[in-house]
């Protein structure tokens, strides 16, 4: 995000919408497999399938905040380059 502001708006929602989709896509290939290695976990093995399925749902949460607020953002901060221009 530090280098984003180069890039246009479009670009930028999109490179989140595709990071978002790709995460999405990990954590329902981790939860498949979870599902099918359950039987023969044990001991914390468990555990850390769900360290990492928490680590993902934690993504996707914070790309749908950004993917919620992007939008405001940038129209805020279109307003104040706006002001600032003679």
């Amino acid at each position: 995000m530090q280098y984003s502001q180069d890039l246009p708006e479009e670009e930028l929602i999109a490179a989140f919408q595709d990071r978002r989709r790709a995460l999405e896509a990990e954590l329902q290939s981790w939860r498949h497999l979870q599902e099918s290695a359950a039987p023969y976990l044990t001991g914390v093995e468990p555990l850390g399938f769900e360290h990492r399925l928490i680590r993902l749902e934690a993504e996707l949460a914070w790309h749908d905040k950004v993917l919620q607020e992007l939008p405001k953002i940038l129209a805020a901060d279109r307003e104040d380059r706006e002001q600032e221009s003679p």
